[in-house]
C-alpha cells in the first residue's frame, strides 16, 4: 500500500520527476520527455495485452511514482487519486486512443482490468477526437486574452488597488552565492519567456494582448541586508519585506506585470523572491521557472551558457487557441453540462464576523495546522479501502463541516486544477490554472458515508468535463460583472495536495521554497491540504470578514470532523461533535453564572421588606401625585382585602385592566397579597382580543375602573371596580399579608400567537425575583434613583420598570399613556423630577432624542434599551447623551431580559451581551447540539428565569419548553426563543434577527438590520426600516422604509449612500418616506400597517420612456450604449447593466469616452449609475478641467465630436 508518510525512495523520485503543487492544486510537470513516453512511442504496435501490460505498469509507476506497480493492485489502493487518475487517462487517451470513464479508476481498477479495456475498447482506426494542437502565431498583430486573463483583467478595472491576484514566489538560497550569476541566470530565465514583456489594454479591435519592443532590463532586482539584525529578526522582517513586494499593484497597461527582490540574511544566506500578476502566471509556471533558473545558474557557475529548451508555443498562442471556433465547438457539449450543473446555484451564507463590504478582497491571513500521524494513516487507510481518493473524503469532510456553518443543504466548492492535460501546455509560462466546481445537495443524507458517496459522483464528473475554461463559464452564466463578488459567489477555494517539491538544483547552494504568508486571498477562505511533504494544513481567509480566533476555530474544528468521520464513516450527523476543547471549555465558563438564589422568595415580600424599611420615602411619582412607600402597602392592602372578600386566594388569576397610575402598581401588589397571579388587560386593546384573554385565562376577577367596564363585557360580581368597591378598612381578624411560594405564579402575560391568537406566558415568583436581583447589580439601580417608567402593563419589561424599584428603595416616575407617545412631555418629565434611569424600546428612544433631548438633568444616566434590536445609529446617540447605555435581550418565556451589555463602542458592532444570573444561553443547531463559537444557531436559554409554560397550551408548551441536557437536575427545562445568534470570541452573544424573519434576495440570505444601520448613517435619514416585500408571487424585493429627518432625500442619493457600504444584493429596490414607523401597542413595530412601495404602472413606464435627452453628454452617452448593446431606445434613467451590458462592454464605453471627452470616470459608476447620473459626472469632471484653461476659440461639441468620427452614410 501507498502510504502518505514520506519515503525515502520515492523522494528521489519525486525530485527527479518534479511533481509539485498549485498550491491549491496538484500539478505534475516532468522536466524532459519522460523515459516512459520515449519506451511507449518504441512499441507503437502494442497491441498484446502482455504488451500493455508492460505499458501501463510504466506509466503508472510514474505517475504514482512508484519503483513498480503490481498488476493485481487496485489504483487506489497504490495512492492513486482523482488528480492522477485524471492524468492517468490523458495519457492513455494519446497513448492507445481510449477514453475510459473516470469513474472506473475508483472500482478496483488495476493494470490487468485495465489492459483488458483497452484491448476491448480500443478502436482500429484512432480514437475520441482529441484537443486541436496549439500552433504557434504571429505576433505582427496584437492577441486575443484568454478566458481566465480576460476576467482577471476585468478584475483590475473595477479595483485597480486590488492585489488578490498578486503571485508571489521564493526560494531561499543556503550557500555561498555568486550574485552575478544569479542576475545573469534571471536574465537568461525571464528574458525567454514572452509573458515578461507582455502588457494588456483595451484597443480599437478590443481587448488585447501584445509586446513591448523594448522593455526594462529584466534583471533589474532590489536588493534588501538583513545581516546587521539577528537571526530571530531576519526571518519576521524578511516576511515583512516579501509581504510589501506582494501587496502593491501591478499596471496592466503599461507594467512591467513582475517584480524581483534579493534579500541577504548574511554571506551565506539568501532569499530570492517575485511576484507577478495572475493574468501571466500561475504556481505551475513559477515552479518552471524555478526549476529552470535552476539550471541556468548551475551552467554559468561551471562556466557554460544557459542551454534551456526552446518553447515554440507561448502565452499568447495558448490564448489565441482557447478561443478559437475549434476549441469552442469541441468544448460545448461541456458548457451544456456545466449550465446544468450550476443553475440555481445559491451562494454560501459564511458567518462572518464582519460585515461584508465592496472592499473585502485582497487583505487576509494564515492559519496553520500539522496533521497528526494518527489523521494521515487512517486517510491512507480509508482511501485505499473504500474507492474514495483522500481528496474525495476531505472534501466531504469540508461539504459537511459547511452545511453546519451555514445552515444550508445545497453545497458549492471551488477547487483548481493545473490544466496542463494538453500535451503542447506542459512547459508554457502562462496562467492556465482552471477552476472546478464542486456542487453537492447534502438535504437527507444521514451519514458521512451519504455524503462522501455523493461528493465523489460530483468530484469525477467535474473532471470528466474539466476543459471548459472556469470564465467562459462565468461569462455565460452573466456573473462577469459582480466585481466585488467572488465568481459565481463562490466563497470557499479547497485542494488537498500531496506531492509539492520543496528543494531545486542550484549548484554550490542549498535551494529551497521559502514560503510566506502573501496578505491577500481571492476567496473569503482557502483551504490547502498537503498530506505529504510538509504534512501540515492552512486556511486563508480575509481578515475583512473574518477574525483569526474564528479562522482558527474552523480549521479545528475540521481537523477534529476529519478524525470523527474517518474513524465512523458511518456516523449519523446528528451525532457528530462539532466543538473543539476550546470552544467546549469557553462556552461552559461563560455560562458559569450561578448565584445564591432563594427559590422561597417572592417579589411581594422583596416590595414588603423594602417599605418597611423606609415607609416615608417616596415610591411613585405621577402628574400631581407622591406617593410614599407606606402608602402604597396600605393601599395595596386595602385592595387586597376586597380581593379576599370576593373569595381571591391561591392559585386565582387575577386581571388588572387600569390606566397608569399609582393604582395600577398597588392592584399589583394586592393581587400578590392575596397568593393569587395578576394578568394585565391593556385598555388601549381592541375588546375582542380583551375578551379572548379573559376567557382563555380563566380570570376570577378583573380589576377595573367604571370608564373601562365597557371594554370588558364579563360579569358585574366578578369585577372589582376601584372607584368605590375597594375595602376602606383592613380586618384585624383577616390574613392581611399572604405570601405566596417562590414557585407560584406571579403573573401570566399574553404574547403574540402564530395561530392568530395570543398565548399566555405563566412565569412564578422565582424567576421574577431572580431577574430582580440580577438587574440590580447589572445594569444596576439603587435607593438614590429615579426611574421613569413608560412601559405598558401588558408588555412584560415594565416588571423592571415597576418593580425593581420598590425591591431597591427608588422611585418610579410614571409616565402617564399620553406621556410615551409625546418625546416632549418625556423630556419634560426627566428635567422635572431629576430621572436618571429609563428603559424604553428604540422606537420610545428616537421619539425622545427628536424632541430635543440632550441627556439627563443630573450625572449618572442610564439609558435601558430593549424590545427591539438596537441600531449603531441609536447607539452612538444614546452613549452623546447618557453616561451609560445598556442593550437588553431576553424573550417573555424566560422573564423580561436573559442578557445585558454596557455598549462602549458602537461602531464595533452591537452585542446582547451575557447571560444574567443563573441563566444559561446556548446556541444550539437543528439537532440540539451547541454550534462552534462565530457560527449562528437558535438562541435557547436555561437557568431560574425560564417560564412554567404556556396556559393551558400543553402541546406547544412541549414544542417550545424542553429537557435541559446540561443541566444536573433532572426537571430543569430551557426554552428554544427562535431568534437566531452566535457567540462572539469576546464572550457576548450577537443577535441575528428571528429564524423566521430571515431574507433571502437572489440567493443571499440577508439580516435587514445590517442594512437599516447603513441607511441609517445617511445624515438625511432618523430612522430607517428594511423588510422583504413579495407584493407579486416570485418577486421578492428589498423595501426601505425611510423617516427623514427633514426633506426626503431623493431615491437617487440613498441608492448612492448604499452602494457605498452594501454589496448589491443589499441595496433597497425601492424607498418609502414615512412619517413615522407604525407601532403597535407594545412599542414594537406594526410590520402589518407598513405600505406597499407605489410600483410604476405601464402608463407611468411609457410617460418614464418618452423623457428626452437633454445634454449632448447624454446623448453621447446613449450613442455609445446604442452601437456596443444594440439597444434601440435609450433612456435617461437606464442603466448599462440592467440594458443587458457586462464589464467587458462597459470598459469599451468608458474608453470610448475618455478617447472623445478626455475624462475617465470609475468602472463601478457604470454597474450602479443611470444614464444621467454618469452624463452628469463626466460633465463635472470636464467643468473641473476647463474651469483652469484659458478661453479659446469655439470648440465641437462632444457630440459633433463623435459625429464627426462615424462614416458617412452611403447614399
Amino acid at each position: 500500500m501507498r502510504h502518505l508518510d514520506t519515503d525515502a525512495s520515492r523522494r528521489q523520485k519525486r525530485d527527479r520527476h518534479q511533481c509539485f503543487s498549485q498550491g491549491l492544486l496538484e500539478i505534475t510537470v516532468p522536466p524532459e520527455p519522460s523515459e516512459v513516453d520515449q519506451q511507449i512511442s518504441h512499441q507503437p504496435s502494442a497491441t498484446k495485452e502482455a504488451d500493455i501490460e508492460h505499458a501501463l505498469s510504466l506509466v503508472w509507476a510514474e505517475i504514482l511514482e512508484l519503483p513498480s506497480c503490481s498488476k493485481q493492485e487496485s489504483f487506489t489502493a497504490l495512492g492513486g487519486d482523482s488528480i492522477s487518475a485524471t492524468q492517468l487517462l490523458s495519457r492513455l487517451r494519446d497513448q492507445f486512443q481510449v477514453q475510459l470513464p473516470l469513474g472506473l479508476m475508483f472500482e478496483h481498477m488495476s493494470i490487468e482490468r485495465m489492459a483488458e479495456l483497452i484491448v476491448s475498447q480500443r478502436p482500429p482506426d484512432g480514437g475520441p477526437p482529441a484537443l486541436p494542437r496549439i500552433t504557434p502565431q504571429k505576433r505582427d498583430l496584437p492577441l486575443p486574452l484568454s478566458h481566465c486573463q480576460r476576467r482577471m483583467w476585468l478584475v483590475q478595472q473595477f479595483a485597480p488597488e486590488t492585489t488578490a491576484y498578486n503571485v508571489p514566489f521564493a526560494l531561499r538560497l543556503s550557500g555561498p552565492l555568486n550574485r552575478r550569476h544569479l542576475m545573469q541566470a534571471v536574465d537568461a530565465v525571464w528574458s525567454r519567456h514572452e509573458v515578461f514583456r507582455t502588457r494588456f489594454a483595451m484597443t480599437p479591435q478590443g481587448l488585447m494582448q501584445s509586446l513591448v519592443e523594448n522593455p526594462e532590463p529584466v534583471h533589474h532586482i532590489t536588493e534588501a541586508d538583513l545581516s546587521s539584525h539577528r537571526e530571530d529578526e531576519q526571518v519576521l522582517r524578511a516576511n515583512a519585506l516579501l509581504r510589501q513586494l506582494a501587496s502593491t499593484p501591478f499596471d496592466m497597461a503599461d507594467g512591467p506585470l513582475w517584480r524581483c527582490q534579493l534579500v541577504r540574511l548574511n554571506d551565506h544566506d539568501h532569499i530570492l523572491a517575485w511576484v507577478a500578476h495572475h493574468i501571466i502566471v500561475d504556481l505551475w509556471a513559477n515552479l518552471v521557472l524555478a526549476q529552470e533558473l535552476g539550471q541556468a545558474y548551475t551552467a554559468l557557475n561551471q562556466g557554460q551558457a544557459p542551454a534551456l529548451r526552446s518553447h515554440p508555443i507561448d502565452c499568447a498562442d495558448h490564448a489565441h487557441w482557447q478561443t478559437s471556433p475549434e476549441v469552442s465547438q469541441h468544448l460545448a457539449p461541456q458548457l451544456d453540462y456545466w449550465l446544468d450543473q450550476l443553475k440555481d446555484l445559491t451562494p454560501l451564507a459564511l458567518p462572518t464576523d464582519h460585515p461584508a463590504t465592496a472592499d473585502w478582497h485582497g487583505s487576509g491571513g494564515r492559519i496553520t495546522r500539522s496533521f497528526k500521524t494518527t489523521t494521515l494513516n487512517a486517510l491512507a487507510q480509508r482511501a485505499a479501502t473504500s474507492g474514495h481518493s483522500p481528496f474525495m473524503i476531505m472534501l466531504a469532510g469540508l461539504t459537511v463541516l459547511l452545511a453546519r456553518q451555514t445552515r444550508q443543504t445545497d453545497i458549492a466548492i471551488a477547487t483548481p486544477i493545473a490544466n496542463r492535460q494538453h500535451p503542447d501546455t506542459e512547459h508554457i509560462v502562462a496562467s492556465l490554472v482552471n477552476t472546478l466546481v464542486m456542487r453537492t445537495d447534502v438535504s437527507g443524507s444521514q451519514t458521512f458515508q451519504q455524503i462522501l458517496d455523493r461528493v465523489k459522483a460530483t468530484a469525477l464528473q467535474a473532471y470528466a468535463h474539466q476543459d471548459l475554461p472556469f470564465d467562459q463559464l462565468v461569462e455565460k452564466l452573466g456573473h462577469a460583472h459582480r466585481q466585488h463578488d467572488t465568481p459565481l459567489g463562490l466563497s470557499v477555494m479547497f485542494n488537498a495536495s500531496n506531492a509539492m517539491p520543496g528543494q531545486f538544483q542550484f549548484k554550490g547552494l542549498q535551494a529551497r521554497r521559502f514560503p510566506f504568508a502573501r496578505g491577500a486571498t481571492q476567496f473569503p477562505l482557502s483551504l490547502v491540504v498537503d498530506t505529504d511533504r510538509t504534512q501540515s494544513i492552512f486556511l486563508e481567509y480575509a481578515d475583512k470578514l473574518f477574525d483569526a480566533g474564528t479562522a482558527e476555530a474552523l480549521l479545528d474544528n475540521y481537523l477534529s470532523l476529519l478524525d470523527q468521520v474517518l474513524a465512523e464513516p458511518d456516523v449519523p450527523l446528528s451525532s457528530l461533535k462539532w466543538l473543539s476543547l476550546t470552544e467546549r471549555a469557553k462556552l461552559h465558563a461563560w455560562n458559569q453564572t450561578v448565584q445564591p438564589a432563594r427559590n422561597d422568595a417572592t417579589v411581594s415580600a422583596l416590595m414588603l421588606d423594602r417599605a418597611r424599611q423606609q415607609p416615608h420615602a417616596l415610591a411613585i411619582r405621577f402628574k400631581g401625585q407622591a406617593v410614599t412607600y407606606g402608602e402604597l402597602q396600605m393601599q395595596a392592602r386595602h385592595i387586597a382585602q376586597s380581593l379576599r372578600d370576593q373569595g381571591i386566594g391561591h392559585g386565582h388569576r387575577v386581571g388588572i385592566c387600569l390606566e397608569r397610575g399609582p393604582n395600577l402598581l398597588a392592584s399589583v401588589w394586592a393581587v400578590w397579597m392575596t397568593a393569587a397571579a395578576y394578568v394585565p388587560l391593556d385598555p388601549a386593546y381592541p375588546a375582542e382580543r380583551l375578551q379572548f384573554m379573559a376567557a382563555d385565562a380563566k380570570l376570577s376577577l378583573v380589576i377595573t375602573h367604571q370608564t373601562l367596564e365597557s371594554r370588558l363585557e364579563w360579569p358585574p360580581g366578578l369585577r372589582l371596580l376601584l372607584d368605590h368597591a375597594v375595602s376602606t378598612t383592613i380586618k384585624d381578624n383577616g390574613p392581611t399579608d399572604i405570601q405566596p411560594h417562590g414557585h407560584d405564579t406571579a403573573y401570566v402575560i399574553y404574547t403574540s400567537g402564530s395561530t392568530g391568537q395570543p398565548k399566555g406566558v405563566v412565569i412564578p415568583h422565582r424567576a421574577v425575583v431572580n431577574f430582580l436581583r440580577s438587574m440590580a447589580q447589572a445594569p444596576g439601580l439603587t435607593a438614590q434613583d429615579h426611574l421613569l417608567a413608560v412601559t405598558t402593563l401588558s408588555f412584560d419589561i415594565s416588571v423592571l420598570e415597576l418593580m425593581l424599584p420598590l425591591t431597591v428603595g427608588a422611585q418610579i416616575v410614571m409616565a402617564s399613556h399620553d406621556d410615551v407617545l409625546d418625546g416632549h412631555a418625556l423630556k419634560a418629565l426627566i428635567e422635572h423630577h431629576q430621572v436618571n434611569v429609563m428603559q424604553a424600546t428604540p422606537s420610545t428612544w428616537r421619539l425622545l432624542i427628536e424632541a430635543g433631548w440632550n441627556g439627563g438633568p443630573s450625572p449618572g444616566f442610564k439609558a435601558l434599551v430593549g424590545g427591539e434590536p438596537l441600531n449603531q445609529d441609536l447607539a452612538t446617540h444614546l452613549l452623546n447623551r447618557a453616561d451609560e447605555v445598556w442593550n437588553m435581550y431576553g424573550p417573555t418565556e424566560t422573564t423580561v431580559w436573559s442578557t445585558c451589555w454596557q455598549v462602549t463602542d458602537p461602531a464595533a458592532g452591537i452585542r446582547i451581551g451575557r447571560p444574567i444570573a443563573n441563566t444559561q444561553i446556548w446556541i444550539l443547531d437543528e439537532h440540539g447540539h451547541p454550534c462552534p463559537i462565530g457560527v449562528p444557531g437558535e438562541i435557547v436559554i436555561g437557568g431560574d428565569g425560564v417560564a412554567m409554560g404556556y396556559w393551558d397550551r400543553d402541546a406547544l408548551t412541549r414544542e417550545r419548553f424542553i429537557p435541559d441536557p446540561f443541566c444536573d437536575r433532572a426537571d430543569a427545562r430551557m426554552y428554544r426563543t427562535g431568534d437566531l445568534g452566535r457567540w462572539l470570541w469576546s464572550g457576548d452573544i450577537e443577535h441575528l434577527g428571528r429564524l423566521d424573519f430571515q431574507i433571502k434576495v437572489r440567493g443571499h440570505r440577508i439580516e435587514p438590520g445590517e442594512i437599516e444601520t447603513q441607511l441609517s448613517r445617511h445624515p438625511g435619514v432618523a430612522q430607517a426600516l428594511v423588510i422583504a416585500r413579495e407584493d407579486t408571487p416570485g418577486d421578492v424585493r428589498l423595501v426601505a422604509y425611510i423617516v427623514p429627518r427633514q426633506a426626503m432625500p431623493s431615491n437617487a442619493v440613498l441608492r448612492e449612500h448604499a452602494r457605498h457600504c452594501l454589496p448589491d444584493h443589499m441595496q433597497p429596490q425601492h424607498y418609502v418616506e414615512l412619517a413615522g414607523i407604525p407601532l403597535l401597542a407594545n412599542g414594537k413595530v406594526n410590520r402589518q400597517a407598513l405600505p406597499a412601495p407605489a410600483i410604476a404602472t405601464p402608463e407611468a413606464v411609457s410617460d418614464h420612456l418618452s423623457q428626452p435627452l437633454s445634454t449632448d453628454t447624454q446623448k453621447l452617452l446613449a450613442l455609445i450604449w446604442q452601437e456596443l448593446l444594440g439597444a434601440q431606445h435609450i433612456q435617461p434613467g437606464d442603466n448599462f447593466f440592467n440594458l443587458g451590458g457586462h464589464s467587458l462592454l462597459a470598459v469599451q464605453a468608458i474608453a470610448k469616452m475618455e478617447k472623445i471627452t478626455g475624462k475617465r470616470v470609475s468602472a463601478r459608476r457604470y454597474i450602479f449609475e443611470t444614464l444621467t447620473q454618469l452624463a452628469s459626472s463626466y460633465d463635472q469632471a470636464t467643468s473641473a478641467s476647463e474651469s483652469t484653461s484659458v478661453p479659446a476659440a469655439p470648440a465641437p461639441t462632444l457630440l459633433q465630436r463623435w459625429l464627426g468620427r462615424k462614416p458617412k452614410p452611403k447614399p
